[in-house]
Formats: C-alpha cells, structure tokens, sequence
C-alpha cells in the first residue's frame, strides 16, 4: 500500500511565512482555508497530484497521529535561504 503524505502549508494570511516564488489559491482539504504555497510544496504537487493539502491548523491533529514526519524535499533549505536573505537586507545577523 502507498504511504499518503499530506502537504502542510501556511495560511495565506500569514505573511511573514512567505519566501520567494509563493503562489496562493490553493486550500485545505479539511477546513477549506485559503493557503500558501511554497517552491517545495509545488514541487510535490506536481510530483503527486493527489496528495493533500492541510493548513498548519488542520495538521496539527494528523501529526499528533503519526509517528513519522517529514518535511517536502527542499523545504527547509528555501525557509533557511529566505530567513538568511530577509536577515542581510535588515542588517541582522
């Protein structure tokens, strides 16, 4: 049987969470919020068309289920370069 992965994502309202090349329109399948959506997470859309979108509200309850999580390949790399870029623009280290 295939593992289900669920792509968890913020909410459009939560702009500071927003990196380079975020789209919008996209919602949870579960509460129908509208969400953000990172490289990474277009990555794995268009690598499984099925898999679901949570906002992180709605996940919190499927991770609390599961004992395996992980993050969309390249995830954390584009949140670290985004954090790292918005730092040198204010001049913070």
């Amino acid at each position: 049987m295939k593992e289900q992965y669920v792509l968890v994502c913020a909410l459009a309202s939560m702009t500071t969470c927003r990196t380079r090349d975020t789209v919008f329109g996209y919602y949870c399948s579960k509460c129908s919020a509208e969400v953000m959506v990172s490289r990474a997470g277009q990555r794995a859309l268009r690598d499984d068309a099925g898999i679901r979108i949570l906002c992180i509200r709605c996940s919190v309850e499927a991770l609390l289920k599961s004992d395996r999580v992980s993050a969309v390949p390249g995830a954390m790399e584009e949140l670290i370069e985004e954090v790292t870029r918005r730092r040198a623009r204010h001049g913070r280290n």
